[in-house]
């Protein structure tokens, strides 16, 4: 972005062969939340919080193959399940982005036997979060789609 104080908003729309209550559960559970939210396999993610109610706090810590380590915070604003998940999105120092607040909008939407995953990342106002975050989004997704598909039970 160019204009100081501007925000954006990016969106990712992703298919998956699972119904909506199991992926909504591969959000609600620490140990599968860590196993998809990287982009990458390479990146190993540990759950420090992860109080999945209202108003519950997580905090998330990426590690990068280069042996930095970038933590995240939130906050869940919204829990809706299996339809609708909220939370707030910000890194931590040294992230580039540390200290900058956004939010994420998950929706689940029936489609046949699957579900339409539409997450809407917003509040994006540095150079480069927009780019990063959608890379980061599209695989993470696919991760997840990955992830749903190879556990068991249908639900």
């Amino acid at each position: 972005m160019t204009q100081e104080g501007a925000t954006a908003t990016l969106k990712v729309e992703r298919d998956l062969a699972q119904a909506p209550a199991k992926v909504f559960a591969a959000f609600a559970s620490k140990d599968t939340i860590a196993a998809w939210i990287a982009p990458d396999a390479s990146i190993p993610v540990s759950v420090d919080v992860f109080t999945f109610a209202p108003e519950g706090r997580y905090r998330f810590r990426f590690h990068m193959p280069d042996g930095t380590v970038l933590p995240l915070e939130g906050v869940f604003l919204t829990i809706d399940a299996p339809r609708r998940l909220t939370f707030t999105w910000q890194w931590q120092p040294p992230d580039v982005h540390a200290g900058i607040d956004s939010l994420v909008d998950i929706e689940l939407v029936p489609r046949g036997t699957g579900t339409r995953l539409v997450l809407s990342h917003s509040r994006l106002k540095a150079d480069g979060m927009v780019a990063r975050h959608e890379l980061g989004w599209h695989a993470a997704t696919g991760r997840l789609a990955d992830l749903t598909s190879r556990t068991s039970g249908a639900q």
